[in-house]
């Protein structure tokens, strides 16, 4: 290149023909929003406690294994250790290809005995399916769990692989959850600051690899505690669900500390199962009217998209495996 504008342009498109459209979610109600995840570019994918961050992150990790066969994927897991992880993806897959899946602690359960519990209602060859397939992509799956790597040491190890001879391309980079990495061993002015300057890392890594970089984040407390009170009465009331949907996030509620002015696509969750079982600390829920489809109801908000429009989609969230769906697809 010799610095014209013409070279640089030409270079440009040269660039974006190789790195195409993007990974797509899955979820057919985000991808017509043109919901996708860009080499260089980073997405960050917020919810409060309990509503399901890790699990977006591991079903989205579950549709690129599938759609982008030639590619592999490193995960950096600051909470969940590596074997859960794959626990949580086998769990995941048996509802996704099964009729009704095994659970997180089934599958626990069978590994440590080789018994199914008297609960459980999957299937053992749906199981084992799942297993397999797993285990023929291992290859393709790095799990890494390192709680105490901040994210400078992060982004060595990220390097280190993705040019490690004789590996598949790295299709993304998966990290859970941002507020939870150890920022640089710097001082600051406050807790904000070292979050920002950790998504400002991240950010620069997946322009350095040319590839897309995901991350869960946490609503800060602050903003929760903002939101209106979810009001007594039966999950099914449409009193209670209104008061639910006015919770939705919203992308000021991420400025305290949640990265997202780096970010070029911010995802906001709402899971009304968690959310009603939070307000009113219960462990299960009566649905009353309510179908299975409407019972599990779970909303991505597009509160950011540099490539794409905003706005809401529906989708369907299987609390027993962790699967989730396109609503309507296969509910009984």
């Amino acid at each position: 290149m010799d610095g014209s504008g013409e070279s640089t342009v030409t270079a440009l498109l040269d660039r974006m023909r190789v790195s195409g459209r993007g990974k797509t979610c899955g979820w057919t109600a985000l991808d017509q929003r043109d919901v996708n995840f860009h080499p260089g570019e980073l997405t960050i994918i917020a919810g409060r406690t309990g509503h399901g961050k890790t699990t977006v992150i591991l079903n989205l990790l579950l549709h690129w294994l599938e759609k982008y066969p030639e590619e592999r994927f490193i995960l950096y897991s600051y909470e969940v250790p590596s074997e859960s992880v794959f626990v949580k993806l086998i769990s995941a897959l048996t509802r996704k290809n099964g009729v009704n899946g095994w659970t997180y602690s089934d599958i626990r359960l069978w590994l440590q005995t080789g018994t199914a519990g008297a609960r459980a209602k999957g299937s053992l060859q749906e199981l084992q399916e799942a297993i397999d397939y797993v285990r023929a992509n291992q290859n393709r799956i790095e799990v890494i769990y390192q709680p105490d790597w901040n994210v400078e040491r992060l982004s060595q190890d990220a390097r280190m692989r993705a040019v490690r001879e004789g590996a598949r391309p790295l299709g993304a980079i998966i990290v859970d959850y941002l507020q939870i990495v150890p920022p640089p061993a710097v001082q600051f002015e406050n807790r904000e600051h070292a979050v920002a300057l950790t998504a400002r890392m991240l950010k620069r890594l997946s322009v350095g690899l040319q590839t897309a970089i995901v991350s869960a984040a946490q609503i800060s407390h602050e903003a929760s505690r903002l939101l209106d009170r979810v009001p007594e009465g039966p999950f099914a009331s449409e009193k209670v669900r209104r008061a639910i949907a006015a919770r939705r996030p919203q992308l000021h509620h991420l400025r305290e500390g949640g990265g997202e002015q780096e970010a070029d696509l911010v995802m906001g969750i709402l899971n009304y199962r968690a959310d009603y079982q939070q307000a009113h600390d219960i462990e299960k829920v009566d649905y009353g009217t309510l179908g299975e489809d409407e019972a599990s109801l779970f909303e991505v908000l597009v509160l950011k998209n540099r490539n794409g429009s905003l706005g809401l989609a529906a989708l369907s969230f299987d609390s027993r495996t962790g699967f989730i769906r396109d609503r309507g697809l296969f509910e009984r």
